[in-house]
């Protein structure tokens, strides 16, 4: 009769255990790898005493070399505040690492460091995170903060701003 009960248990507790659900995945599926192209627009605005505002606007080729590792080339414009009563226009080409980390199928965390030069000016170094959705197969959308230093002959200038990316996998 013991023996008969024990049995009726563990058979019970089997069949329990076997109608559970699968657990879900923590981590979705990597970004493919590959070359993407993507439009980038960042407004920086000045955090020391002297405060201005700077927009960027530009076009980078990114290639994954892993799933979680990109590494681009930016081309851009950029509309920087110039004498009090006027604007100045410059050129800027960024060097970009990223690495992103997976949240879902649709949403990752990008974290970016870019070093380029801005032209008659001088270096910028720009640090980025936020997040990325994925709008489609090959469609994403980016929104990040943009922690950015602008070195000039005067000296160097903090600013941070919000940046939106549109890119799309080649």
């Amino acid at each position: 009769m013991t023996l008969a009960l024990v049995a009726l248990l563990l058979l019970t507790a089997t069949a329990a255990h076997a109608q559970e659900p699968p657990a879900p995945a923590l981590v979705a599926a990597p970004t493919p790898r590959g070359f993407y192209f993507a439009q980038h627009d960042v407004v920086s605005f000045g955090t020391n005493e002297d405060s201005f505002t700077n927009a960027t606007i530009g076009a980078r080729i990114d290639y994954a070399a892993t799933p979680a590792l990109r590494i681009g080339i930016e081309f851009g414009y950029a509309n920087l505040e110039g004498d009090p009563s006027d604007r100045a226009h410059s050129f800027l080409g960024l060097l970009q690492f990223e690495g992103r980390a997976s949240l879902s199928e649709t949403w990752s965390v990008p974290l970016r460091i870019g070093i380029g030069h801005l032209a008659s000016n001088g270096a910028v170094l720009r640090v980025a995170s936020g997040v990325a959705l994925k709008l489609a197969s090959r469609l994403g959308l980016v929104f990040e903060v943009a922690p950015t230093l602008f070195s000039t002959r005067d000296g160097v200038y903090p600013a941070v701003g919000p940046g939106l990316e549109l890119n799309f996998r080649l």
